[in-house]
């Protein structure tokens, strides 16, 4: 079965852009094109790309880890060895302290 999948773009809650890919196209080459798309759209030439491990490849992270672009990798805490997950949720050495305690 060769199903379509969405594959969208959003800024806080204003959809972007949306492209849909069959579903047998691996998630690791839509983002290319769909940055295109927002380049060519929007004029970006700054850009912060965020994902989970799934669009994670050497490929796309090589992609955007040139000039003005950046590439961050989010990771699962509960897949993170302890000592990990510690130093993670442990934010009094990484950010200033408030009055408030947060």
């Amino acid at each position: 079965m060769n199903k379509k999948k969405p594959d969208t773009q959003f800024v806080g809650r204003i959809h972007l852009a949306m492209c849909i890919e069959p579903g047998n196209t691996a998630e690791t080459s839509t983002l290319k094109p769909m940055e295109q798309i927002l380049k060519d759209k929007f004029g970006l030439s700054k850009l912060v790309v965020c994902t989970d491990g799934g669009l994670s490849s050497y490929e796309n992270r090589k992609n955007d880890s040139v000039g003005e672009r950046s590439f961050i990798t989010v990771q699962s805490l509960k897949k993170l060895k302890k000592h990990l997950q510690e130093w993670a949720l442990d934010h009094r050495e990484r950010l200033p302290h408030h009055e408030d305690g947060l």
